[in-house]
Parts: C-alpha cells; structure tokens; sequence
C-alpha cells in the first residue's frame, strides 16, 4: 500500500519536475517494479471475493479473474521505464533530444494503480485503517468529508504536474504559461507550487486570472480542467451541504426539547431540581431511541446472526452477573432479547 501511495503521488512530481534523477532513486525504482512484479504472482495464489460475497480458492478461476481484470495493468505498470531511459541516455545520438522526454511519460501510466488502491480499501476493508477509525471513532459523515478532500487534493495534484508537462513536451515555447509567468529557471518545487494553485483556483471554479493559458494547447487544457472543476466542484458543494446538515440531527432533534423546556420553566416558574430532573429524562430518552433504532436492525437479523451480536453486545452483562455464569449460551441469548435499558436518578423507586 506505502507502494500504491509512492506511486500516486511522488512519481508524477518527478516525472514532471525533475529531470536528473540520483542513484537512490534508479534502485528504489527497480525495488518497487521488483516488488510489484512480486505482488502480480501472489495475486495468482491470493482467494478473490466474487459478487455473492464468497471467498473463490480454485486456482484457475483465480487466474481467469485476474487475466480479465487487472492483470495486463498490473504488467504494463512493472515495466523498468527508468532502465530503459539510462540506456537511451547512454546513447549520444538520442541523449539531447526530445526521445528521453516522451521515454518519461510511459511512468504516468503506473498511476493505473491507484485504481487497484481504491479497489483493496473496498475489499480487504484496510485493517490498520479501520482499527485507527475505531480509535478515532469517526462518523460517516467526517469519513466522507475527508475522502472528498483527499479526492480534491489528489486530483489537483496530478492536474498540476500535467499543466507543467504540457509546456516541458512542447519545449517551452515563448506563449507558454511557464514562460509568461518567468517560471523557466525557478526551482522544481516553486514550479510546483504555481502549476499546484493554477489547478485549485481552476478546479474550484474561482480563477484570479494571474496565471492563464497562453497558447491553444494550454486552452484547451483548461477548458477540459474547467468542465470537470464545475462538475466535481457542484457535486462536491452539494454532498458536502447534505452532511454537515445532518451532522448533529439527533443533537439538533435533543436541544430543541431543551429549549422548549428553558421556555416551558420560564413561563410556569418551576424549580431548577425538577428542571434538572426533566432534562435528564428527555436525554436518556434521547439514548433509549438510538437503542430502539438498534432493536429494529437486529430483528431483520436471522436468529443466529442476532444471539451472536446480543452476545458480544452483552458480554459483559453476563460476566458481571452471577445469575448467567452458569448458565448455557442458548439460555443467555433468549433472555437477552427481553433485556431494555432503564436510566434512573438517584431515589428514584424502582420497584415496590
């Protein structure tokens, strides 16, 4: 997976950005074609999940799946392009001319694998991710938020290094942006930085106008980039208003009775103790509804699916209470159905 990321996101910079590639780099090129070589021969002796949610272990199937799907992507992206630019770089004939320009762009198509990272977060459900949501306990709603940010950020991102990439393969020609804008000899990273804001302000449809197309080429580009920005920008507003909205309704639904109660005490004048005592009803209240809602899910369970959940839902129940201790697990699971929370204060009667 740190491979998946590597490549989705530090390869289209140095594609891009950078021209003189170090020793270090060469070889962590070669490990990660190694290591992704290695993964497409797991992949032949790795169960796939099919579309009823069952596990397949037949070796041939597998290949079969696999040679449809993802296979020929897999091969194209574990081809040593960086070998073959050192050889032809060798090579005087070719050293200084635009071939070892176009020999970088094939390296693009490894971003093909970041189709396979969405597909593994849906598959093998990411553990480490999922033990790290439990810990964080995010709802939904941030869970969405935060993927439609990093689906932003990616997308700007990789829109950046092609708005360079398009002024680098034409040789950046006098009405290009890089030029217009004096960004020739800046640095890699400040070259990034402006190509970065130019695909931002684009996408989120804003455009200041400081740094424009300046050739044909370049607006056509931006003119693609900019249908794509009002389409993802309007769905992403519009999904975005939907979920912060519903955000906190059941906080929303809990702090209106509040203030109906605040209301309610200032016009008949009652006492702060029986204030207090309402407002701790209607809250546990609140919590009884999360509990009913949750009722209703586990009745459309088949039984044995609902004693397994009730079980580890009330596992503690039955270790705290000596009355279940010893008793069967098919004993504790009927009687946990009729098992309803109580919240109580203090001196409260409960039974007489």
């Amino acid at each position: 997976m740190v491979l998946l990321i590597y490549t989705a996101t530090y390869v289209p910079y140095r594609v891009c950005f950078v021209d003189e590639s170090s020793e270090f780099l060469f070889y962590l090129d070669c490990v990660v074609d190694s290591l992704f070589f290695i993964d497409i021969v797991l992949t032949f002796f790795t169960a796939q999940e099919d579309e009823n949610n069952t596990f397949v272990t037949s070796k041939l199937e597998i290949a079969t799946n696999y040679m449809k799907g993802w296979f020929f992507i897999d091969l194209f992206t574990t081809i040593p392009f960086q070998v073959i630019e050192r050889l032809g770089s060798n090579d005087s004939n070719i050293g200084d001319s635009k071939v070892l320009r176009l020999m970088r762009i094939p390296r693009l198509y490894r971003l093909l694998r970041i189709f396979r990272l969405v597909k593994m977060f849906r598959l093998l459900k990411v553990a480490k991710l999922q033990s790290m949501n439990k810990f964080l306990k995010l709802s939904n709603s941030i869970k969405e938020i935060l993927k439609i940010i990093g689906a932003i950020i990616f997308m700007t991102h990789l829109m950046g290094c092609f708005w360079f990439l398009q002024a680098k393969l034409t040789d950046f020609p006098d009405s290009c942006w890089v030029v217009q804008d004096n960004m020739l000899y800046a640095s890699s990273g400040n070259q990034y930085l402006v190509a970065f804001y130019w695909a931002f302000q684009t996408l989120t449809t804003v455009g200041f106008g400081d740094i424009s197309a300046g050739n044909e080429i370049e607006q056509l580009i931006a003119i693609c980039w900019m249908v794509f920005g009002v389409g993802f920008y309007s769905y992403t507003i519009g999904n975005m208003t939907q979920m912060i909205s519903s955000f906190d309704s059941d906080n929303q639904e809990i702090q209106n009775k509040l203030d109906t109660l605040k209301k309610f005490q200032q016009t008949t004048k009652i006492s702060n103790r029986l204030f207090y005592r309402i407002k701790r009803h209607l809250e546990n209240n609140q919590i009884q509804k999360k509990y009913h809602d949750s009722e209703e899910l586990l009745a459309k369970l088949p039984i044995y699916l609902r004693d397994q959940v009730l079980a580890k839902t009330h596992g503690e129940v039955f270790k705290k209470i000596k009355f279940f201790r010893n008793r069967s697990k098919e004993f504790n699971s009927s009687v946990v159905h009729g098992l309803k929370p109580l919240n109580l204060g203090s001196n409260e009667l409960i039974y007489q």
